[in-house]
């Protein structure tokens, strides 16, 4: 016979709500283990109820505090509990966040760079966008990084009680969550009774990488009862380390033909590429909390600290092509190119023949130019967060709350890249889920070409830094007011928070810069051979060892071996003195000319912001028994919150000189190659006279203009939430409420520098300056959300969500071109800047509010249950399952023009899959623990516009992955265990839009480490 299950509605709205507070997170973390650092138990209201508690431990009661917490909660949320991060092989927040319905994980390292994979994520969608706020404890946090989000990969999960991802709002949160919140919940004395000692130690093996790196941390935690109340102490460490690869091997720009097959077009790449990166990845986080509680139970201190400090080094070693606009491709002599039924190449050697490569008369004449580079990547993350939060409840009706947070984060960024470059046929045969390269000689060269260093030579350098820090100090006060009695208005309650966060943002610009190259029409290209004898090993082979799993498809290229990120300074000191020899105009970052106290900024790249907000709100809670039918109850809250926003930015614009790159004798030297059928500069396309007008704006010497700006908005965010208890476990849910999302900081940025656009190769794409928009205003959006919930045992439900967002002044790319009008003042679109007596006309490249709306609306059906019912063994067995559909209508950027060789999928929405699920199935039963998770998600738009020429559109394809965990109880004090992340091999693919009409082709397919880890879980 089945069981009804229903719980007790007593701990609804009514009571003592901002107490209730700290039990509601208490319950989070409740009858947790796992990486576990802590014993399971309520937050018991006194000792002998302390002594009481009864302990649900394990998987079971990791789902079981998930689900009450949902039950039960006045908005629409969804929680993870330490027991499923610690238990699953996530590693990172963001990994164990793609279980929860409606929430993906990127896996790119950013949304408009697929050419990098995040082998952890870089960032979570929920609900089909981006903009999700992050909080730790119920406040606020944020990172001084670009995208002004922490991190949740940055986060260990180990010091965490709960993950919670609130997906509407109610009057008394804070604003900013149109996505949604996620509220980082770490652990506290008080959440267990007595003394707790726990610690996890494991050691992770990266089959591709081959590499095992370690991870530990430990918490201690006591509490004491004494004569002035009780208090508690809690500290705990993590330190997690992860190596890991990715290869990819990759199509590139492909080329529309309609002279190989009569009445067809067919579609060719013009060249494609190989990639090698290597992650290394340290992760170090410390936690403490300290609370006292007062005899009578009426007063609550609680003080949190929390410190994360995240290192990422990636470098790659990278063959790919360097393509001009009208390359002479052919397929190589004695081979025929083979195509789809769609026109597209399946298999194929492509060729390239020139008239001109140079004078010095070393390089061939034939093949694809290829850039052999070397790149690093070294960032820091780190965030300290400090809390303090008093309660107060000085009788039965009313209660207080004070809560005052100091946020301090800081990133550090060194990104160089050493470009050498060599000429190769390249073959393509296109798989299923891979892309076969193949590299073929030059006619008439060497057997030993590829490793000869001399048909080498130095192209390029490029080097991007970043320095940003923001702090924030935030004040709340909150009362609340109970009726008590049985009337309909069960309490009220209204507060205030202020917030004042400055951020420093130092942000270079990509400084690429030519070392040598053949349109220079001189005989002063710089072999690779030439390089290391000015300095030995400079150029080391590299063999691309185990490519693909598989044999290297080329070996022992010459690339750049030297100092690059991690080692900076050894970098500059390494390669200023070749370039000083070259007579080369590029520099590195702090060898520019005017840049700020002999640092490696331009005034340019630096701006400071300030942002304030002032948020009050007023809240009713209400309740209405035997509403509709006996039985049932309706309660729910409605309320308003009203915010103001101060935003001032104070940057400069460079106008920075350019001597040498708009120089006329360049017209008449440089430029000369093109009569010689050679490929060009792209400021070769100027008459004369333009090039002299640049050259003159631009001058001799850095000019900086002022830009300094304030900006002020306010908002009224009303929002209801009701819950109709039917009875046997039954509930519906409605909300209807006004969000906003502000944008972060670095979008706000006033300061920029005028110089070359990016275009069509070969092509002068006239002048722009990049830049933020101070005026720039938040998303808004009307959120309407519905559920049916059915709770039918401790760990059984059944729930379906519809949910729909309707979006205003959604954020859109806006660039600017002759003739435009001027775009929100003067932020977006062209402007005339006069230097030296010259005016000229700049186009700007920045962000803009879309006058246009936005909307998304879908559907979560999530499932959960242990199968009680079978005999034993099998009564161990359970299942999570969770569908998510999304529909949505976009909105186009206003830069659909002229860049790129065809149109762009403007009004799709990015990074929204129509369909993704998860399917977990589960066993516990005895000392036995075990999972198997599946997370898929469809194809979807990964950017409209590509970074690089021919700015395409890039979809990545349907993905899945697959991984496990299996636990065994030693004793009531060890566990031991091991999981395994990406078990399948799971192969991430990218296309690419390839015409006006939308068809596509393969771009890129990433190969990433299966990882094994070996855990053994200590808990006192």
């Amino acid at each position: 016979m089945s069981k009804v299950y229903s719980r007790d509605r007593s701990v609804g709205n009514s009571g003592r709500s901002l107490m209730r507070g700290a039990s509601l997170l208490a319950l989070s973390v409740a009858t947790l283990s796992g990486v576990a650092l802590g014993q399971e138990a309520d937050a018991p209201e006194d000792e002998e109820a302390r002594q009481d508690t009864v302990v649900v431990k394990g998987i079971r009661g990791a789902l079981k505090s998930a689900q009450d917490l949902k039950q039960d909660a006045d908005v629409f949320v969804d929680a993870i509990t330490a027991t499923d991060i610690g238990a699953l092989p996530d590693r990172s927040v963001s990994e164990a966040l793609q279980r929860v319905p409606g929430v993906v994980v990127e896996r790119f390292a950013g949304p408009n760079d697929p050419d990098h994979f995040a082998v952890e994520g870089s960032g979570v969608i929920v609900r089909g966008l981006p903009f999700v706020r992050s909080e730790l404890n119920g406040r606020d946090v944020f990172a001084a990084n670009s995208s002004g989000v922490l991190g949740f990969e940055d986060v260990s999960p180990e010091l965490l009680g709960s993950v919670q991802v609130f997906k509407n709002q109610s009057a008394d949160m804070i604003e900013g969550g149109i996505a949604g919140s996620v509220n980082l919940v770490t652990r506290k004395p008080f959440d267990s009774s007595g003394r707790q000692l726990a610690f996890s130690v494991e050691g992770t093996y990266s089959d591709f990488i081959e590499e095992t790196t370690p991870s530990y941390s430990g918490l201690w935690s006591d509490q004491w009862e004494t004569s002035s109340g009780r208090f508690g102490l809690l500290a705990s460490f993590a330190h997690s380390e992860l190596k890991s690869r990715a290869d990819t091997p990759q199509a590139a720009d492909f080329r529309e033909f309609t002279d190989i097959i009569p009445g067809q077009s067919v579609y060719i790449p013009a060249g494609g590429g190989i990639r090698t990166q290597e992650f290394d990845r340290e992760r170090d986080a410390i936690a403490f909390a300290g609370q006292w509680e007062s005899l009578d139970g009426t007063m609550m201190a609680t003080a949190q600290f929390l410190q994360s400090d995240a290192d990422l080094v990636w470098g790659e070693r990278v063959l790919e092509s360097s393509i001009d606009d009208n390359p002479a491709i052919q397929a190589l002599a004695g081979t025929e190119f083979e195509f789809g039924a769609d026109g597209v190449l399946t298999t194929g050697v492509v060729s390239e023949v020139a008239g001109w490569r140079g004078n010095n008369n070393t390089l061939p004449l034939n093949g694809v130019r290829q850039l052999a580079l070397a790149r690093e990547r070294a960032e820091n993350d780190k965030t300290s967060d400090f809390g303090i939060n008093f309660k107060w409840t000085p009788n039965d009706r009313w209660a207080l709350n004070f809560d005052v947070q100091k946020v301090d984060s800081e990133t550090t960024v060194r990104d160089v890249t050493v470009h050498g470059a060599f000429y190769a046929d390249l073959g393509f045969g296109f798989g299923d889920e891979t892309v076969g390269i193949a590299y073929f000689v030059p006619t008439g060269e060497a057997d030993n070409y590829f490793q000869d260093p001399n048909e080498y030579y130095w192209r390029s350098i490029m080097d991007h830094a970043q320095d940003s820090g923001a702090e924030s100090l935030a004040f709340q006060g909150d009362a609340e007011y109970d009726f008590g009695g049985d009337g309909f208005l069960k309490s009220v309650r209204f507060g205030a928070r202020y917030a004042d966060r400055d951020s420093d943002l130092r942000y270079s610009d990509f400084n690429w810069g030519n070392v040598s190259e053949i349109w220079t029409g001189a005989d002063d290209l710089l072999t690779l051979e030439e390089a290391n004898a000015q300095s030995p090993g400079l150029f080391q082979p590299f063999d691309f060892n185990n490519y693909l799993r598989g044999t290297s498809p080329i070996s022992g290229v010459p690339i750049y071996s030297g100092p690059l990120a991690e080692d900076y300074a050894g970098f500059e000191a390494t390669v200023q003195p070749i370039l000083a020899a070259q007579g080369s105009f590029a520099s590195t970052l702090g060898q520019r000319g005017g840049v700020v106290d002999g640092g490696l900024y331009l005034p340019g790249e630096i701006v400071d912001i300030n942002q304030e907000t002032t948020a009050i709100y007023g809240r009713a809670d209400f309740e209405f028994v035997d509403f509709l039918a006996p039985g049932f109850v309706l309660d729910g809250n409605v309320g308003v919150r009203y915010v103001e926003t101060d935003v001032t930015t104070m940057g400069q614009t460079t106008i920075q000189s350019t001597t040498g790159t708009f120089g006329v004798a360049d017209l008449d030297g440089t430029c000369a190659a093109v009569v010689l059928g050679g490929p060009s500069p792209d400021f070769c396309s100027l008459s004369t006279a333009e090039l002299q007008n640049f050259e003159t704006f631009f001058g001799t010497s850095d000019t900086t203009l002022d830009q300094n700006f304030s900006n002020s908005y306010e908002h009224f965010l009303p929002s209801l939430n009701l819950r109709l208890d039917i009875g046997e476990g039954r509930q519906f849910r409605f909300g209807v409420s006004q969000a906003l999302v502000r944008p972060q900081a670095f979008d706000l940025r006033s300061s920029g520098t005028i110089d070359e656009a990016e275009g069509t190769p070969g092509t002068f794409g006239g002048i722009e300056i990049v830049s933020g928009n101070p005026f720039l205003e938040p998303i808004t959006a009307t959120q309407f959300d519905l559920s049916y919930e059915w709770y039918f045992a401790d760990t059984g439900s059944l729930t379906l969500s519809y949910f729909c967002k309707d979006l205003e002044d959604y954020w859109i790319g806006s660039a600017g071109n002759p003739g435009d009008d001027v775009v929100a003042g003067g932020v977006a679109g062209v402007e005339t800047f006069t230097n030296n007596g010259t005016t000229i006309d700049v186009s700007r490249r920045s962000i803009v509010n879309a006058g246009e709306s936005a909307s998304l609306n879908g559907f979560e059906i999530a499932y959960q249950q242990f199968y009680d019912m079978l005999p034993a063994p099998f009564d161990g067995f359970g299942v999570q399952a969770n569908y998510t559909y999304i529909d949505a209508q976009g909105i186009g950027d206003l830069d659909n023009t002229g860049q790129g060789r065809f149109a762009r999928d403007a009004t799709a929405f990015e990074r929204v899959s129509e369909h993704q699920y998860n399917l977990v199935g589960l066993y516990e039963k005895g000392p036995y623990q075990a999972r198997l998770a599946w997370n898929w998600r469809d194809e979807f738009l990964l950017t409209k516009r590509d970074v690089i020429f021919p700015f395409a559109s890039i979809y990545q394809e349907p993905t899945g992955q697959l991984d496990a965990s299996f636990f065994y109880d030693i004793n009531e004090n060890f566990k031991i265990g091991v999981q395994g992340v990406n078990l399948l091999n799971d192969i991430t693919e990218t296309t690419q839009t390839i015409n006006d009409a939308g068809l596509r082709a393969p771009r890129s397919f990433n190969e990433n480490d299966r990882r094994y880890s070996l855990i053994l879980r200590g808990n006192f």
